[in-house]
């Protein structure tokens, strides 16, 4: 069943979820209650952007300080990552 449901709810089922109704949520087309699918995708997203932002900080904080190539390929392999980070949350994956 899907989580947030209500028997005797006043919204309307959508049919992406075979007709449950999700109670107190907007329903879009990336918003579907499949046990918790949205959930894995969004703490993947916000795992792969973390390691993004610390790459960021760890190469020019201190890796520069030690060697400068080493912190601009630290830099470079960040900046591609939120592309990467992007694609896999949109990722349309069954559960």
């Amino acid at each position: 069943m899907c989580r947030g449901s209500v028997a005797g709810n006043a919204s309307a089922a959508h049919p992406a979820d075979g007709g449950r109704v999700c109670a107190g949520r907007f329903r879009t087309a990336a918003r579907v209650c499949h046990a918790g699918c949205t959930m894995g995708r969004r703490k993947t997203y916000l795992l792969l952007m973390g390691t993004c932002v610390g790459l960021f900080v760890l190469a020019w904080v201190v890796v520069r300080h030690f060697s400068l190539v080493a912190a601009v390929v630290m830099s470079v392999v960040a900046a591609l990552m939120p592309p990467l980070a992007a694609i896999i949350a949109n990722s349309r994956r069954e559960p």
